[in-house]
């Protein structure tokens, strides 16, 4: 987490992960549709909020401007992205099991 937060503070580290946050909303939407649909529509307003967060600090950091507050919001979802990944990891392992 402080390493996320030390590598936002880096503008061009910064922009490869609010690429890769936007993209991990995007594979997430749909690694919901495969595998849990009833988590679609919280999977829906997380995935949009990584993408435009995720393009908005991608532009932010290769423009230089300031972007606290985009920084705050990147490392909230990151955390919300990773439960609902636990979310769907347990629903893969009960449709395996």
């Amino acid at each position: 987490m402080w390493e996320l937060d030390r590598a936002l503070e880096d503008d061009s580290r910064a922009a490869g992960i609010f690429a890769g946050l936007g993209a991990a909303g995007i594979l997430t939407w749909l690694a919901s549709i495969v595998l849990a649909d009833t988590l679609l529509p919280i999977t829906s307003i997380t995935a949009l909020g990584a993408l435009v967060f995720g393009f908005v600090g991608w532009r932010a950091s290769k423009h230089g401007d300031p972007r606290e507050a985009t920084n705050f919001v990147a490392v909230s979802l990151t955390i919300v992205l990773a439960v609902l990944w636990l979310f769907l990891l347990g629903s893969l392992v009960l449709r395996v099991g």
